[in-house]
Parts: C-alpha cells; structure tokens; sequence
C-alpha cells in the first residue's frame, strides 16, 4: 500500500473562470521556516485567495499510473460546487 494524501478546498468566491493551480516546492525555497530535508510543501493557489501551503514529507511523488492506467497525481476543479480536488501519492522507496 502506498502512503498519500487527498485534499479538498472550498473556493466559493474564486474569479470566474479561474482554475486552482498546485506545485511543490522545496523547503529550501521557502523563508518562512529554517529549511529542513525532511520537508517540502504543497501550495495552491486560486485568485483572489491567498496562496496556501501544505508542509508534507519530502518523499518522492509518484507522477506514474497505477494498474488501471490513472495518474497517480491528479487534479480536479468542480466550478459548480467550487471545490477543488488534488491527490497524490508517495514513490515506494524499497
């Protein structure tokens, strides 16, 4: 079994036609926090929102398929119930 997470977030006021974005970003990026090589972070963001940030493991992301042909990272953008999805998984490091 492999580790990951899935998020939801709730945009009622997002800018028409406007679609959430993501990316990952190393902690040594970042200058809020001492950089750590344990950790990376998710941001997204959505206009007019502030970008917001996710600390999870600085584990490798699995950008592979899975048995039925699926992306193991995906998005999703509902603009009638203006949420958006994003779920990811972990590479199984052996």
């Amino acid at each position: 079994m492999q580790p990951g997470l899935l998020f939801q977030i709730y945009y009622p006021q997002i800018v028409d036609n406007e679609i959430p974005h993501f990316r990952f970003m190393s902690s040594y990026e970042q200058r809020i926090e001492p950089p750590s090589k344990f950790y990376q972070y998710l941001l997204v963001a959505a206009e007019p929102y502030d970008t917001i940030a996710f600390k999870v493991q600085s584990k490798e992301v699995d950008r592979g398929k899975n048995d039925g042909g699926e992306d193991r990272l995906w998005s999703w953008w509902d603009a009638d119930t203006k949420l958006y999805h994003l779920q990811f998984f972990f590479k199984d490091i052996k």
